[in-house]
């Protein structure tokens, strides 16, 4: 077993095996060059002078004062030199290991505990230098590469451990972190070397058990989650959680709506499928919406912002991931309803879905969610620091606009174009009948009065939803201000204008006043947003003293300094012309000026930027009103 009453020999040189490449050790390999350890040999690599034993002894005494400033290094650096003596090692030739003659009376040997001389040896790898932040932001490049070496050690010192397997010994010394109960960056290198190297040997060490400390429920279901190698370090532990917390939710949703089927709620941000399927599904026995069983890759993103330090691009890639592998694992599963809200915006995201759905022996319901872009970019605006819905940057709006308008009638079309298929049910042998159903839900131009205009079948016709309140000329009307026509004779949806290039109209909406595209929405709607924007006032503590964004952010009070920092701020304003940017600037600098100190609010500057500061904001202003 390993243990403290374990005499370990730790060589802090790289161990020059014989004919063995470090980078490459496997299990024949350790056991193939296991020696005495009495009598332990190395060559050292290529002179840098920088881990010569004698030296490095020299240094631990200058490293342990350095630990003092450190509460949680120091009691590690009491019990590394309690423990450290010096030995002298002989050359033995049978040993498999050798040493350079230069060297042979000096060697560092610990008589300890293996956790002792790991941390020792993460000590001597990272230093101070190991920012488990950077190493989760996935820009960590030197932390990955000191993660690695550690593994390599780690492996190595094993070599001198005659009783247990590599696989034993690394499951042990996890064991030993645990009780140990630490929490510092070295524990968490020490925990993240500990899982990369049972990797390497194949000794079965579950990421759960190196940062959760609880298995997942449903492990069989969730395999992907047990492969670290697919995460940023450290993100098993949220993703797990979320996965059971959304689980649990699914199966909620799943047992109120029994049928076996698949839908998807498709539509950008802010065009209200939230609301939709909230009246759609009901709620619970405890009042909570059902729709809230939902898989979407929004939620997967938000758990990824709030629980690592990572750029939006990242968040964005990391949480759909999560999203996706949770939804893939339930949609094979006998258990009602499942729902998946997400943009959907192409049409091979249709396709995909009738293929996973098809495959689950399932039938697709794509229920497609519309309103004015400008009408969702003001509620994208609305949004605030600590809600659920994220901040949508402007070039992920205007692509999302881009992408929905071109590809929408490629969506209808995918329906249509699909086939009515005749499959065995798996458990009950029975026939039953795919049938993909596509329904389109569309608002005015105002952004309000969301209305079913028809709904597509596998195989089939529009069935236009003519009613009391929506004729067919008010449905044409709707698509129209879509970019939408039907081709009755070829039962095909296509695009007014195919030149059309929606992105760069939006980008002009945009360099608009945030109080003009609230005069184009519905009266009830266009009150409650100007209430909001006004209440979010830009303030002043001087007068701007020239037409700059350092001036800017020089004459902003605490309040906002606080709230969004002078690169978050530079970064928001980038998404201005340099004309734009001037003119907006200007008025900032007239305004620092004005004896009534009123400020400027979101309504008065140009919308892009209003969004940009308000995804930039650290936390919300404290004279803000809104929550």
């Amino acid at each position: 077993m390993l243990g403290s009453s374990i005499f370990l020999v730790l060589i802090l040189r790289v161990v020059v095996v014989k004919g063995v490449d470090k980078r490459h050790l496997n299990l024949a390999d350790l056991g193939s060059v296991r020696g005495s350890t009495n009598s332990q040999s190395q060559k050292p690599p290529e002179s840098n002078g920088s881990t010569k034993p004698s030296e490095v002894k020299n240094k631990i005494p200058k490293a342990q004062a350095e630990n003092q400033t450190n509460p949680i290094n120091t009691r590690r650096a009491k019990e590394v030199d309690a423990n450290l003596y010096v030995n002298d090692v002989h050359s033995d030739s049978d040993s498999g290991i050798y040493m350079d003659e230069e060297y042979t009376n000096e060697s560092i040997s610990f008589d300890g505990s293996p956790l002792n001389w790991s941390l020792f040896k993460a000590d001597e790898i990272a230093g101070e230098s190991f920012d488990s932040r950077m190493l989760l932001s996935g820009k960590g490049r030197q932390q990955e590469e000191q993660v690695n070496e550690l593994a390599d050690a780690l492996l190595e010192g094993l070599l001198f451990n005659t009783e247990n397997s590599p696989q034993e010994a690394l499951k042990q010394l996890l064991a030993d972190v645990h009780d140990e109960k630490q929490d510092s960056d070295h524990d968490f290198f020490l925990r993240s070397a500990i899982l990369l190297a049972s990797e390497k040997v194949g000794a079965g060490i579950h990421s759960w058990q190196v940062y959760t400390h609880k298995k997942p429920e449903g492990v069989d279901q969730w395999t992907w989650l047990e492969k670290p190698s697919s995460w940023v370090p450290e993100a098993q532990a949220a993703a797990a959680k979320h996965t059971e917390t959304a689980f649990i939710k699914a199966l909620n949703l799943a047992k109120t709506h029994k049928e076996e089927q698949v839908i998807a709620y498709k539509g950008g941000f802010g065009a209200g499928k939230t609301s939709h399927g909230t009246e759609a599904f009901g709620y619970d026995e405890n009042n909570a919406p059902l729709f809230k069983g939902s898989i979407s890759p929004d939620a997967g993103k938000q758990l990824v912002r709030k629980t690592m330090p990572v750029s939006h691009n990242s968040a964005h890639v990391q949480g759909s991931n999560v999203s996706f592998n949770l939804f893939d694992g339930l949609i094979s599963k006998k258990m009602g309803t499942i729902v998946y809200d997400s943009s959907l915006a192409r049409s091979s995201d249709i396709t995909g879905l009738i293929s996973k759905s098809e495959a689950a022996q399932k039938s697709l319901k794509v229920v497609d969610i519309v309103r004015d872009d400008r009408a969702r970019f003001l509620a994208v605006l609305a949004r605030t620091v600590s809600g659920e819905d994220p901040r949508i940057p402007v070039s992920f709006l205007l692509s999302g606009a881009s992408m929905d308008r071109a590809e929408r009638c490629k969506c209808f079309n995918t329906v249509i174009n699909s086939k009515e298929s005749i499959v065995v049910d798996k458990i009950d042998k029975k026939e039953k009948t795919l049938s993909h159903v596509y329904e389109f839900h569309c608002a005015n131009q105002a952004g309000s009065d969301r209305q079913l205009l028809f709904t597509l079948h596998s195989d089939g016709t529009p069935d236009w939803n003519i009613t009391k309140n929506m004729s067919m000329t008010n449905i044409e009307e709707r698509l129209t201000s879509q970019g939408i026509s039907y081709d009755g004779t070829t039962n095909q949806f296509m695009l007014i204008d195919s030149k059309e290039n929606w992105r760069e109209v939006m980008k002009e909406e945009l360099r608009k006043p945030v109080s003009e595209l609230v005069a184009g929405l519905s009266n009830e709607e266009g009150k409650i947003r100007t209430k909001q924007f006004s209440s979010r006032t830009i303030t002043f503590d001087r007068a701007m003293s020239e037409v700059s964004i350092e001036a800017l952010y020089e004459a902003l009070p605490l309040s906002m300094t606080s709230a969004i920092s002078l690169e978050g701020l530079s970064e928001s304003f980038s998404v201005l012309d340099n004309n734009d940017l001037d003119n907006t600037l200007k008025a900032f600098k007239e305004c620092s000026q004005s004896p009534d100190g009123k400020g400027m609010s979101y309504m008065n500057i140009p919308t892009s930027l209003a969004l940009e500061i308000n995804r930039l904001l650290i936390n919300r202003p404290d004279t803000w009103q809104d929550s």
